[in-house]
């Protein structure tokens, strides 16, 4: 087995004043939350959700799509974007 490197922007949508909504534009079935204003523990959450919908993918033969890049991704006032990087095991 090797390790694939894959790195999907995230938008990161509060909620609340304790939370946050992310989502994969690129990827519709990642997605999660976040009870917490900590933006670390929001970034582990959304590594989380992107490993298990990228396993899925690679499971079931299925191409991930082409991330886009973060000048392409528009976001409504007080959402933030960050780059998802996460390691996979492939076959």
């Amino acid at each position: 087995m090797k390790n694939k490197t894959i790195t999907y922007p995230a938008i990161f949508k509060k909620e609340s004043p304790e939370g946050y909504y992310i989502e994969f534009p690129d990827i519709k079935e990642a997605y999660s939350g976040s009870t917490s204003d900590d933006m670390k523990f929001a970034m582990e959450m959304a590594q989380k959700a992107l490993k298990m919908v990228a396993k899925v993918y690679m499971e079931n033969d299925m191409r991930l799509p082409k991330p886009t890049s973060l000048n392409e991704i528009r976001v409504n006032q007080g959402s933030i974007v960050k780059q998802i990087c996460i390691t996979i095991e492939e076959d």
